[in-house]
């Protein structure tokens, strides 16, 4: 280590002014310390690099700067079945056709999905489900990371009468 202060002023700069001895952190001290001045950006290279950031519009001109629209990202999933087709029927009349299953998010928590009645459905038939087809709703935001893995488990189960 330089021994005299012009040394320590030599090799380590502004540096050369911390003082080990004191109990405030050497971070602090150096945070107290004024900016060098060789170090400051002058009036010129501030425009180059605010044209170089902003597409080469200069700040304190007169065209504004418009920020980019933020695109907000989904914060809700929904499982939903839209409609049910019937390819061929089991019974010679019509099938009674029932939905149930489980949702699990990405926490762990699983949703029992509560059997759906779909109703009476013969060869060709397609039923819309509407708001009964919305099986479960999962708020992305509830799980604080990413990546997140969702599993649903599906039954659908025809009903015969004997």
């Amino acid at each position: 280590m330089p021994s005299t202060p012009a040394q320590r002023e030599a090799k380590y700069g502004d540096l050369a002014n911390v003082d080990f001895k004191k109990s405030a952190p050497v971070a602090a001290q150096i945070q107290q310390m004024p900016f060098p001045e060789h170090l400051k950006f002058t009036a010129a290279e501030n425009d180059v690099v605010t044209q170089k950031v902003l597409n080469k519009r200069v700040l304190n001109k007169k065209t504004p700067i418009i920020p980019e629209p933020v695109v907000a990202a989904p914060r809700i999933i929904r499982l939903s079945v839209e409609s049910i087709h019937c390819v061929q029927t089991v019974e010679l009349k019509k099938d009674e056709i029932l939905l149930n299953g489980l949702f699990t998010d990405a926490l762990g928590n699983t949703t029992v999905i509560d059997i759906i009645d779909v109703g009476k459905m013969k060869d060709g038939d397609t039923l819309p489900l509407g708001v009964k087809g919305q099986l479960a709703e999962v708020n992305l935001n509830n799980a604080g990371f990413f990546l997140k893995h969702y599993s649903a488990h599906l039954r659908l189960s025809i009903k015969i009468f004997c």
